[in-house]
């Protein structure tokens, strides 16, 4: 068994910090078009296939959530309900459909007449702390330790 160093731990973090770095200077589309950005994927590392109905559900707003990271940080994206499964095969997709119809998570979109998917302003606290994930100046409405990572966190 190899032993993991601390000097392997820093240089992942900041192989990580510059993939972010490069991802901020592409434009809306590209991010939307990277797989490795996003959580509704079929990979060898992640994959939809290994999470519970509750964990689909709270990956489907966690996706949502970074779409308005994105957009906050000026990037024009188009996202739409078909976007939820760019990324996965056929045999996925009722699955996460499923999951998106679940009323709870339901409660959080905004209903636009352009065919736009995005969390309603309104409910955007309430879906960030139902996903776990807050966005730069959020912060979560509970007293229990959470987990924040951003720039400037090592």
């Amino acid at each position: 068994m190899t032993e993991i160093t601390t000097d392997d731990i820093r240089a992942f973090v900041d192989l990580a910090q510059d993939e972010a770095a490069a991802l901020h200077q592409l434009d809306g589309s590209a991010i939307k078009a990277f797989a490795d950005a996003w959580y509704l994927v079929d990979t060898d590392v992640i994959s939809i296939r290994n999470m519970d109905d509750e964990e689909l559900r709270k990956a489907i707003v966690e996706e949502l959530v970074d779409v308005e990271y994105w957009r906050r940080h000026g990037k024009k994206m188009s996202y739409r309900v078909e976007d939820l499964v760019r990324f996965l095969p056929a045999v996925l997709h009722s699955r996460v459909m499923g999951a998106f119809a679940d009323p709870h998570l339901q409660s959080f979109l905004e209903r636009r007449d352009d065919g736009e998917l995005r969390i309603d302003p309104v409910h955007l606290q309430d879906a960030m702390d139902f996903c776990g994930v807050w966005l730069e100046g959020e912060a979560p409405l509970t007293d229990e330790a959470v987990y924040i990572a951003g720039p400037g966190y090592r």
